[in-house]
């Protein structure tokens, strides 16, 4: 093989060769493989430390850098839902909206938010104000959970948190349905400014022992807060290992043969 260029600092293929013997040969490779080993566990390490349930979602008011689900994500038409998140807020703003869903149509079909002192959801252009302990003083700078379910055959709207379940008035919403094959967004006009963390939706509305007994951990079987369903912009995704479901990361030594 030719001379090795001078000022290469990487080493050559010379250096790669597999030596079974002793001496300085055989320590070179052994020095090689334990390298390739520790970088190989390093970056296992990295993936794990970055999923979702690890992760909450900034979002603006001014719906900058705006969250979306994904396009391979298919939302089907809604007769009943259910959806479950935790807030975290950044201001005293009055008004604001957490999620938005446009139909195909390109209609607004779906959203929850903050109007004044009350907490509404608009479906298909019809609101309900919740006349209950959510509100908008409820959301803090610390991290609180809520579900909501809904359900078009009776027009109702009921109210999960802090243990307790408190059902709406939404007749107006009775027979209704939210058109399918639309674009589900964090965020809206004006966006929510603060974080988001472990939003998920189902297509059924959930029952009061159903809602006691639900994990952090349940997938939503129409959108979950996983990479895979959404699609973030660089920066907003921020590690926090206090959230309820984050995954506790051990740190694990190479394995002995690598040693």
């Amino acid at each position: 093989m030719g001379a090795k260029p001078e000022g290469t600092s990487c080493p050559s293929t010379e250096t790669m060769e597999f030596h079974t013997g002793g001496g300085e040969a055989g320590g070179r490779w052994r020095l090689h493989r334990v390298v390739l080993v520790v970088l190989l566990w390093m970056n296992l390490h990295e993936h794990v430390a970055v999923v979702l349930r690890n992760q909450k979602v900034r979002t603006y008011g001014d719906n900058s850098r705006v969250t979306q689900v994904a396009n391979t994500v298919s939302i089907p038409t809604l007769t009943q839902l259910t959806i479950c998140f935790e807030l975290q807020r950044q201001s005293d703003k009055q008004d604001w909206w957490l999620f938005t869903y446009y139909n195909s149509n390109n209609t607004r079909a779906l959203s929850l938010g903050a109007v004044g002192n009350r907490m509404t959801m608009i479906i298909n252009g019809k609101n309900c104000t919740t006349y209950s302990d959510l509100s908008p003083a409820y959301f803090t700078s610390q991290m609180k959970p809520v579900c909501v379910a809904w359900k078009s055959e009776t027009g109702r709207m009921e109210v999960y948190l802090n243990g307790t379940y408190r059902p709406s008035s939404f007749y107006p919403s009775a027979g209704e349905s939210v058109l399918g094959g639309g674009t589900f967004r964090l965020g809206g006009e004006p966006g929510f400014d603060g974080y988001i963390y472990n939003l998920r939706l189902w297509d059924r509305s959930m029952s009061e022992d159903e809602l006691k007994k639900l994990k952090c951990d349940a997938e939503g079987n129409v959108i979950d807060w996983d990479h895979s369903n959404w699609t973030i912009p660089e920066t907003v995704a921020q590690t926090d290992t206090t959230l309820s479901c984050s995954t506790a990361l051990t740190l694990r030594t190479p394995p002995e043969w690598a040693a």
